[in-house]
């Protein structure tokens, strides 16, 4: 028998996640803050009831980690491992699973030992207090190896899928993280910029031509680097995702509102640094990425 995953993050998909597996029977462990832990006495989601899943604290972990689920927001996750990086067996598989980009390259670089596999979800959940979510329609959820083992990664989507959160493996994670990046790229940012719902930028005239901006500048970029096919009809893809999310609030949305960090830095900082490399100019993408760090001081 496999052991079983420790999910860092109990935020809104790392605790709809490990609902899930609880139910299908997997139960993993969450790994929570101290603080987190004391106040810890299940998870709750909305409309079907709370579910004691096992968590423990770095403090507490009494055996080698040999499986992680890092779901914790990008700006947050180099800390975090940095913690529980010396409980971390040796050769352990870690699957860092956010928005943006960059970050699971930052790991693999430090920590070159552990088996990294990178993933992106659209599932949909937020957290309405602490240890209570609430779901936000179903999606999928892919799973790849940064160095194609393909044959591992399928082994891992099985034992992280589950009923009501499916996972499959993908032969190039590189190209479906970056289409999640477009998609967060164009609506994340804007959603602050009119403090909106998502599909509020398709009615409103100026952030629709802003949406149209960042589209373009996004597609020359992927076509400097050669990925333009993995983009092709990107307004219209980023529409379609706008439409069926219209009244959602985006992360970063919240965020702001909430005075926390946002993952910004993953997501448009991400793609300007890129940019800057390529020698490509994507001026509405770099002020927006400069507006919104700027808001707050948690967001720099």
């Amino acid at each position: 028998m496999s052991d079983p995953w420790l999910i860092l993050g109990a935020g809104s998909i790392g605790a709809l996640w490990g609902i899930r597996l609880h139910q299908a029977g997997k139960t993993p462990t969450l790994l929570l803050r101290p603080e987190a832990l004391g106040r810890y006495e299940g998870l709750t989601l909305s409309g079907e009831g709370k579910f004691c899943l096992p968590a423990v604290s770095a403090e507490t972990i009494a055996h080698p980690i040999s499986r992680l689920l890092v779901c914790c927001k990008s700006h947050q996750t180099l800390s975090a491992l940095s913690d529980i990086a010396p409980h971390l067996s040796p050769n352990a598989t870690v699957v860092v699973v956010q928005n943006g980009m960059g970050v699971a390259e930052q790991l693999q670089k430090q920590y070159p030992q552990w088996q990294l596999f990178s993933g992106t979800t659209t599932n949909g959940a937020h957290r309405s207090a602490p240890f209570t979510i609430t779901p936000a329609g179903r999606g999928d959820t892919l799973i790849g190896s940064l160095t194609g083992n393909f044959r591992q990664a399928e082994t891992l989507a099985e034992s992280l899928s589950c009923p009501g959160f499916p996972v499959n493996a993908c032969s190039d994670i590189t190209e479906a993280l970056w289409q999640k990046l477009a998609i967060n790229c164009a609506i994340n940012p804007l959603t602050v910029r009119y403090r909106c719902r998502n599909g509020e930028l398709l009615s409103n005239p100026a952030a629709y031509r802003d949406l149209q901006q960042v589209c373009e500048e996004f597609f020359q970029l992927s076509v400097a680097l050669g990925r333009e096919s993995w983009v092709e009809n990107l307004l219209d893809t980023v529409t379609e995702v706008a439409c069926k999310t219209a009244a959602n609030r985006s992360s970063m949305l919240q965020d702001v509102e909430a005075g926390r960090a946002t993952e910004i830095e993953a997501i448009t900082g991400y793609v300007c640094g890129i940019a800057a490399d390529a020698g490509i100019d994507i001026p509405v993408n770099q002020t927006l990425y400069q507006d919104i760090r700027q808001l707050h001081p948690a967001t720099r």
